[in-house]
């Protein structure tokens, strides 16, 4: 633990980033799965699910909770598995 001022404030800030990073990246897993479970029921569904999970991983890597390469990965994978996914008739 921390023994000066600046030290004990600088983990408490660290802290507090790190839940902050945590429940981010909790939401876009949360997120990727809906995506995912949502392409066997419904095509229509499942494209806005793609949507959200782009804006999702468009706002986590603009605040630095993920790398931007990380998210175009992720962005890129999700639409190939769009893409491929047999539309509902």
């Amino acid at each position: 633990m921390a023994t000066t001022n600046t030290g004990l404030k600088r983990a408490k800030t660290s802290e507090k980033a790190r839940v902050r990073n945590k429940t981010c990246k909790a939401a876009i897993k949360t997120i990727e799965k809906s995506f995912r479970s949502s392409l066997e029921k419904d095509a229509v569904v499942a494209d806005v699910n793609f949507k959200k999970a782009c804006s999702k991983l468009d706002k986590a890597a603009n605040t630095g909770k993920i790398h931007k390469n990380k998210a175009n990965r992720k962005k890129s994978r999700l639409a190939k598995v769009l893409n491929t996914a047999p539309k509902a008739k």
